[in-house]
């Protein structure tokens, strides 16, 4: 079992390097953080910002204008929803209004539900304190949950506390609840409208590029020192959640914004194929430097597809594949993503 020797023998020596450190007296320099600022690089360079600003500024005036004219104070929180739910992308502005409109109406439930039927017969500060403990309990764990749906519980808790602390002292207001919940929902309706009709950014074009720094960070991998190589896998397996994430964010675009089920599936096979030869890669890395050469250089010439650019210029050494099960198992999965549609 030439494989199951092989893997072994790999995962042996991972093991007892696992917990090692980067040692700078070994030639391994720290990297290259840059220094972070209060804009971005390209925030006098790039259109989205103004353009984000403006969508964001509208939105918000809109809905105070709104809530002026109608002489509505009660709803103001449509304002506030609008500077909550705004994001950078349509997707990521989507799955947050969605979360906050979810657990707006289940917060206001439960909100209205304890309004009606426990709040009548509280009463003192302490017992309202109780209730607001329970309720914030029931939210956080929520919130506590997968990033998917943890801005839900937020809201839950948001939503039930504008519903049942009106002062300090248990409250009977059924309006005060009921204005703020509408204003909620104004606010996402009104962000929805004008992030998904002006100027959409789809989540989608992020996708490529991420793809791309990822093959080059596991081709360096392929290149680089033990030691150094650990931390690039580390950062590897983040950047592949994060294309994950960001694949499965593009259902909440609409079909005039979101890429075609085709290019997103695509994708999704990618990220599926990188993830399984992700490990492998790390288990091979210590075979000879001619076959670490030329899988580092497959995996740039792969990432120059998905760049939209010129792809790297192989130095093209000559390995016999046939020598490892781990290297055939590479060669397999690099002749997929060679032949990945972009």
């Amino acid at each position: 079992m030439p494989l199951e020797l092989d893997v072994l023998d790999n995962i042996k020596e991972a093991i007892i390097h696992f917990a090692e450190a980067p040692s700078l007296e070994n030639g391994v320099k720290e990297p290259h953080k840059e220094r972070a600022g209060f804009f971005a690089a390209d925030a006098f360079s790039n259109p989205d910002y103004i353009q984000y600003a403006l969508k964001t500024t509208a939105a918000a005036m809109f809905c105070y204008l709104f809530y002026s004219l109608l002489d509505w104070p009660g709803i103001h929180t449509a304002f506030l929803t609008c500077y909550i739910v705004a994001l950078g992308t349509t997707a990521e502005t989507v799955e947050k209004l969605t979360l906050r409109i979810v657990g707006c109406l289940v917060g206001a439930a439960a909100g209205y539900g304890t309004m009606i039927f426990l709040i009548p017969y509280l009463t003192s500060i302490t017992a309202l304190m109780v209730v607001v403990f329970g309720g914030a309990l029931a939210a956080g764990y929520v919130a506590a949950g997968s990033p998917r749906i943890s801005y839900a519980g937020f809201q839950m808790a948001f939503a039930f506390f504008l519903c049942v602390i009106q002062g300090p002292s248990p409250a009977f207001d059924l309006t005060i609840a009921r204005d703020r919940v509408i204003g909620i929902l104004i606010g996402n309706v009104v962000v929805y409208l004008l992030f998904t009709n002006l100027w959409p950014i789809s989540v989608g074009r992020r996708i490529d590029p991420a793809i791309a720094a990822l093959l080059r960070q596991l081709g360096a991998m392929m290149t680089a020192d033990p030691q150094t190589r650990r931390a690039l896998a580390s950062q590897a397996q983040s950047a592949l959640a994060e294309i994950e994430t960001d694949i499965d964010l593009a259902g909440y675009e609409p079909s005039a914004v979101r890429p075609t089920e085709a290019w997103l599936s695509a994708r999704r096979r990618v990220a599926a194929e990188i993830g399984a030869v992700g490990s492998v890669l790390l288990l091979s890395a210590d075979n000879n430097a001619t076959a670490r050469a030329q899988i580092a250089n497959r995996l740039w010439t792969v990432a120059g597809r998905f760049a939209a650019s010129e792809p790297h210029s192989p130095t093209n050494p000559q390995v016999e594949w046939s020598t490892s099960p781990l290297l055939r198992i590479i060669d397999a999965s690099l002749l997929r993503l060679e032949a990945a549609p972009i």
